[in-house]
C-alpha cells in the first residue's frame, strides 16, 4: 500500500487531471468513483 501525496492548490479541473493521470500510470486504477475514491486492482 501507498501514500502519494499531490500538492494541489484548487480542485479545478486543470489541477486534478496531471495529478490523476500521475497517479493512474504509477498505479493500476480500476474505477475511479465519482466521491474521488479510487479502487485499486
Amino acid at each position: 500500500m501507498y501514500l502519494i501525496i499531490y500538492p494541489i492548490r484548487t480542485k479545478e479541473t486543470r489541477s486534478l487531471i496531471p495529478a490523476l493521470d500521475s497517479l493512474i500510470q504509477f498505479q493500476y486504477v480500476t474505477n475511479i468513483r465519482s466521491d474521488g475514491e479510487a479502487s485499486f486492482g
